[in-house]
Order: structure tokens, then sequence, then C-alpha cells
């Protein structure tokens, strides 16, 4: 872990101290006051990310310096001798007086972790203690750089589930998205395959009661079947179907972190550390909303084609009797 005492916050331009509580960007290795992060509520330098920006260790402001020159293109502070910005190399303009800095008092928003209202101190969930997570500290053997260039979406929460699954050995980590979502949380995060059998399983646990609808509606499908047994079936099925949701919720993340580590390792393996690297798995990786949305619209028509190609001649007694008691409710 980098020590960043003597280094400058991006935005309040302070000098960080031994006794300042620290938050490193995961995609260009910034350090940020936690309560600058947190008032932020992201990376200063979060629009640049896309020309890979990095920090690097030579950007060191010696403690008490009387005054540092702001680079008018970037705003980051400088020694009064440099003739260029230290982090984007642009020409340093006149000197000004440095802002005060700002004493960190609450808990960071990038951790997420629970209990940290202003004031509260929670011991951050990363490796030995640390209170900061560098872009070159690894994760299962993957450089937190290279984890979010892949994940680009909700990084902070993901680092921080992938770091306690890590160090607790668990494959467990609840998703709420997960949970509602199910299939469509995978497509969203780009896992094909994964999302694909959920939807198969959503098919099949649907079945018992798309055969009591058919049923009902005379559909020559269901001529001599026994409809106790099918109801038992659909009971069954309900069950089942939120055993599912519960396990996509439990274990989402965990496949997630799995698909996720077996793509970057493939990339890793191919194109050497840069930028050529991130673009490539910022292109593999992120989210697929369109995915995600054109998969429910599908299921959901291949279901009302299911329902109504196979119905019997009963249909529409059915289908008002179903009206009038949802009327009645």
């Amino acid at each position: 872990m980098i020590k960043y005492s003597g280094y400058h916050c991006p935005v309040c331009g302070g000098v960080f101290t031994d006794q300042d509580d620290i938050v490193v960007c995961p995609q260009c290795g910034t350090p940020h006051h936690r309560e600058c992060w947190s008032r932020l509520g992201h990376c200063a330098y979060q629009e640049r990310h896309k020309e890979n920006l990095e920090w690097h260790e030579d950007q060191l402001i010696q403690p008490g310096t009387a005054q540092q020159i702001a680079c008018p293109a970037c705003g980051t502070r400088n020694n009064p001798t440099a003739s260029n910005c230290t982090h984007c190399g642009a020409p340093l303009g006149q000197t000004q007086e440095p802002p005060k800095t700002e004493t960190a008092s609450s808990g960071p928003r990038y951790a997420h972790s629970s209990g940290q209202a202003s004031g509260t101190r929670v011991p951050p969930p990363f490796p030995g203690g640390a209170q900061v997570v560098g872009p070159e500290d690894e994760i299962g053997g993957i450089k937190s750089k290279d984890w979010a260039s892949f994940i680009r979406r909700s990084v902070p929460y993901y680092l921080m589930r992938f770091f306690q699954m890590e160090l607790g050995g668990s494959k467990i980590a609840v998703s709420l998205s997960a949970f509602v979502f199910g299939a469509y949380y995978f497509f969203y995060r780009k896992m094909y395959r994964v999302a694909l059998l959920f939807c198969g399983a959503d098919l099949l646990l649907t079945l018992p009661s798309l055969v009591l609808f058919w049923y009902d509606t005379g559909s020559f499908l269901t001529t001599g079947i026994n409809p106790e047994f099918w109801l038992t079936m659909g009971t069954i099925c309900a069950y089942l179907n939120w055993g599912v949701r519960l396990a996509a919720g439990l274990f989402g993340v965990f496949l997630y972190k799995k698909h996720a580590s077996k793509t970057i390792r493939r990339i890793c393996e191919t194109t050497p550390e840069g930028s050529q690297r991130s673009l490539r798995l910022s292109a593999v990786g992120g989210v697929n909303l369109p995915a995600s949305i054109a998969a429910a619209l599908i299921m959901n028509a291949l279901v009302c084609v299911l329902i109504f190609a196979f119905a019997g001649p009963q249909l529409m007694d059915v289908l008002q009797l179903y009206a009038s008691q949802m009327y009645a409710i």
C-alpha cells in the first residue's frame, strides 16, 4: 500500500497527513480525502477516465509549502517551482494561495459499509485493515484497476464485495438486483450463458400454470390429464421459483466475479498492461441494458404465444372470468 502523506487531495487541494482518512479511485489511482470523496460522490477526474489518466507517486507536494500553483486545466495544485502540471502535464499559470485543508470526519461512501453515519468510523473491508485500495492492489490475483476497467458500473460496490469474498472464502453476497430481476440481471452484466439458464428455469417452472390455463380453456393438449396433479405441481413450482430467485440474490455476485475473473485473465494473457488492455476490458465488460430489456420483452412475448397458441375454445370465457375476478379485487 502506498503512503499518501505529503500528496494532495484534488478536491480541496490540501496536503495529506498520517492522520487523514483517504480513499483511492480504483480506476485512475488518485487519492482523495474521504470526506471530499463523499461530498463529491465520485473521483475528481471521473470525466477524464476515458483518457486513461493515471495518478503517479512522483506527484509529491512537501507539507508546509506556503504557496501552490493550481493547474488551469485540471485544478491539481503543484509546487510553485513546477512549470507543468504533475497530473495532466498542462503548462501552469499564476500562483495562488491554497485553500484550507478540511478535516475528514465522515465514513467513506466508497466503502459502502453499514453504519457510516457522520462521526462513526467503520473498519474498512480491505486486506490487513487497509484504509485505501489502490489500482495496483490485487483481488484474487487481479489488479484493482483491471477489475475497475471491466466492471465500469458500480465499481466501489463490486470491489468491496469481491474483497470480502476473497477474505472470507465465501460465495455468498446479497444482491437485491439479482434477486428482483433474476435472469435479466445476468443479461445486464453480459453473463449470457447464465442468463439463458435462468430463463430456461423460469419457463420450466411456469409450465404447470400454463397447463392449468390450457385445461380451463378446453385445450386438446390437456385431454385426459389430472388437474389436481398439475395444481400440486404448480404450487411446488411456485416455491421453487422463489428458491431460484433467492439463489440468484445470494450467488449472483459470486457468479459475476467468476465470469469477470475468467474474462479479465484471458485478456491479460494476450494484451500487455496499459491503455490498450484497459480499452479491451472496458469494451468486453461493462453492462448491456438493451440486452436485458430485449430479453424481458422476448420472454413475455414467448409466454403470451404459448398461452394463446394452445388455448382451447373457451379462451374468451376464461379471460372474462379472470377479468371479473380482478375487478372484484
